[in-house]
């Protein structure tokens, strides 16, 4: 899928359709995805103009692969999660006084929400991807050690 309202395939480099449609016509001043028409020295064959300058890029996707939902006893712990592209996923806290991140290995600092984002800002293939956020509340259990999960802070009367 390439973009526009139905799936599609872009002519790739040095392929025999690219300005091989003639003049576009009178009507068509843009493809599927509303790129103005013709880009080279004529129209492409097909419902999409290639653009060499300015190769469209392929959507990606990030999957989590670490359960939020689980509890973890002791700090740090390591979280994962994949992307359909293959390239390396950034994780970043959105909340650093309550938990911190490096690589992938978790940090846990104090009580509170910790939020987490996993990111892939894309490459020369790939557009960026949509971030992935994972939120938690990292709280204390009646041993007094931090936990994450669901779990209510002791209160002591």
């Amino acid at each position: 899928m390439n973009g526009g309202t139905t799936p599609s395939h872009l002519p790739q480099i040095g392929s025999v359709l690219i300005n091989a449609g003639g003049n576009c016509g009178s009507t068509t001043k843009n493809d599927q995805r509303g790129q103005l028409r013709p880009v080279g020295g004529a129209c492409d064959v097909g419902a999409i103009e290639t653009n060499p300058q300015t190769p469209i890029k392929l959507p990606q996707t990030i999957s989590v692969t670490t359960p939020v939902s689980a509890t973890v006893s002791q700090s740090p712990f390591v979280i994962s999660a994949t992307v359909s592209s293959g390239l390396t996923i950034i994780f970043s806290s959105q909340t650093p006084a309550v938990c911190r991140v490096s690589g992938n290995v978790v940090s846990l600092v104090m009580t509170g929400n910790c939020t987490l984002v996993a990111s892939q800002p894309g490459d020369g293939t790939y557009e960026s991807a949509a971030d992935v956020m994972l939120s938690f509340a990292v709280v204390v259990n009646p041993s007094g050690s931090m936990m994450r999960g669901a779990y209510l802070p002791l209160v002591v009367r």
